[in-house]
């Protein structure tokens, strides 16, 4: 796991944890709205845009060598 993918984990979950306070003890200062309404799900939609962006990247590589093994196979001795 490269560190960019542990830092995205870290903060997935942190998003996650940081909904159980208004759960539980309803705790809801102005700081704590803006994050929870604001700057969590910002953070997972930027989460989802560059791990969509790795992912299309990924297939495109994926895609360049699989058309160049079938243009560049050798044919078969006899």
């Amino acid at each position: 796991m490269e560190r960019n993918e542990l830092i995205e984990w870290i903060v997935i979950i942190l998003c996650v944890i940081a909904w159980w306070p208004l759960i539980f003890w309803n705790f809801n200062p102005l700081w704590y709205h803006l994050l929870i309404y604001y700057g969590a799900p910002l953070a997972l939609v930027l989460i989802f845009i560059r791990r969509h962006r790795r992912m299309k990247a990924g297939l495109e590589y994926s895609e360049q060598v699989a058309k160049s093994q079938i243009a560049g196979r050798p044919e078969a001795k006899k």
